[in-house]
């Protein structure tokens, strides 16, 4: 009994909060740059609860001439979200164990054992993987030239990519502590990304004419080309040999959509 209820409190942990940080900046004659770390990682007090995340920024620019002026600039971020099933799910800590009842214990552990599910205990949810990964990537140049102090130009580059992974992940239980054929190993992913490119440029010319120069002419003229690319794809496979390979192409029955 009291191995059981030892494995009970297995449950929570202590979590805990990381991060780290660095940024500089400097430069010199005719540029400047600024550069950003930062990594953060978090542990809930549940098994499979995590949250870690990674970021790089930099901006830069360059007088490469009086007449140019160049601004660039990139990030990438990369978040990765590990989460367990909550509030009545029949797979999480939560309704697993409001659900069930004492008077399903054993001394072996066996059975129910006080959860809501057959064999559906600390060791059966810990297994479960739902994991969300998301990276971010955005890039940006604008280029100003002035030739004369009357007709400026200025172009600007620009992509911006997002990508989403989410896995929904249960390994094989010789127990049967799941429901169905999740027994047998199912892993579900889905991923979506958006890619946007984007192209910019305008061209101002700005006189004064006329006695006492009392007149102004301002025109412009530019164009503007914008790309977008979106994909959403998601694949099951169910039935694996062994948990260590649980890639889609190795499940005996696999499906998905596009």
């Amino acid at each position: 009994r009291k191995d059981a209820f030892r494995e009970t409190l297995g449950a929570f942990r202590t979590g805990k909060i990381g991060n780290f940080g660095y940024k500089a900046s400097g430069g010199g004659a005719g540029y400047g740059y600024f550069v950003s770390l930062n990594k953060d990682l978090q542990t809930g007090t549940l098994p499979n609860n995590e949250f870690g995340r990674q970021s790089l920024r930099t901006n830069f620019n360059f007088l490469p001439d009086p007449r140019v002026t160049v601004n660039a600039t990139f990030a990438v971020t990369q978040a990765r979200v590990k989460a367990p099933d909550n509030d009545n799910n029949i797979y999480g800590f939560l309704g697993g164990g409001l659900l069930g009842t004492p008077l399903s214990r054993t001394d072996d552990g066996s059975g129910s054992d006080g959860w809501f599910g057959f064999e559906r205990d600390v060791k059966a949810i810990s297994a479960i993987d739902r994991t969300l990964i998301s990276r971010s990537t955005t890039a940006g140049m604008t280029i100003n030239y002035v030739p004369v102090s009357w007709f400026t130009h200025r172009l600007t580059l620009g992509g911006d990519i997002v990508q989403d992974l989410q896995q929904s992940y249960f390994p094989i239980s010789a127990r049967g502590s799941y429901t169905g054929l999740l027994n047998t190993g199912s892993n579900a992913q889905t991923r979506t990304g958006t890619q946007r490119y984007t192209v910019d440029y305008l061209a101002n010319v700005e006189r004064d004419f006329g006695a006492n120069k009392a007149y102004t002419l301002n025109a412009s003229a530019g164009f503007q080309i914008i790309q977008t690319y979106s994909e959403n794809i998601g694949v099951t496979g169910t039935g694996f040999v062994v948990n260590a390979n649980n890639v889609i192409s190795a499940a005996s029955q696999t499906s998905g959509f596009g």
